[in-house]
């Protein structure tokens, strides 16, 4: 599945970076940010502008809608409830670096588990750079042995809120929706001490 002898790096040639005050047009599949279902949760509400992935600049993730590998469609507000902070990460199945940190998000979620600290992962494209699939989706599950959230994004919309050309990005939010870390590239080695010192004190 993972043929990656022709995309070996992972640069994009990417426009609309973050720092949008407002989320780009059809960016949550046709449910702007502010319309999805959060709420339901004690102390959850939606996500509100400005958008982005800076924590330094106040910014939130937005609830932008994704697809299950079953085809169930959501909005991130429907797993970010769930938990104290979300690790989410964006990435994509011809990246190297998305390949390669795969496992130690699948680690980092077992061990965050206790923390109300959710991992989730979210892939735009496929390894031959075509738009994500369900059927996609689940053999990426089925290879990796995963039991966190993956989740695909076929329009793309979650890379109008990259900031630089390279993937995956890693950012950590809370039940707002506030990010309150975010790195392009691999998560670090003391990711899993990282989100634990970003739990409300």
């Amino acid at each position: 599945m993972l043929e990656l002898a022709s995309r070996l790096a992972c640069v994009l040639v990417l426009t609309g970076c973050s720092g949008n005050d407002s989320p780009p047009a059809g960016g949550s599949g046709g449910s702007g940010p502010g319309g999805s279902s959060a709420g339901g949760a004690a102390g959850c509400q939606a996500a509100q502008a400005p958008f982005g992935a800076d924590p330094a600049a106040g910014q939130s993730f937005p609830d932008l809608q994704v697809t299950r590998c079953d085809g169930t469609r959501l909005h991130l507000d429907e797993l970010r409830c769930q938990h104290q902070l979300t690790l989410i990460s964006i990435g994509a199945g011809w990246c190297q670096p998305c390949i390669a940190e795969t496992p130690d998000l699948e680690a980092a979620k077992k061990e965050l588990e206790a923390d109300e600290i959710g991992v989730i992962q979210i892939l735009f494209e496929d390894a031959q750079g075509q738009p994500a699939t369900t059927l996609f989706c689940e053999n990426w599950v089925n290879t990796f042995g995963l039991t966190l959230p993956v989740l695909i994004d076929p329009p793309g919309n979650t890379l109008d809120y990259f900031d630089q050309a390279v993937t995956p990005l890693n950012l950590i939010v809370d039940r707002r929706g506030k990010v309150l870390w975010s790195i392009t590239g691999v998560i670090p080695k003391d990711l899993v001490g990282t989100a634990r010192g970003l739990l409300p004190k």
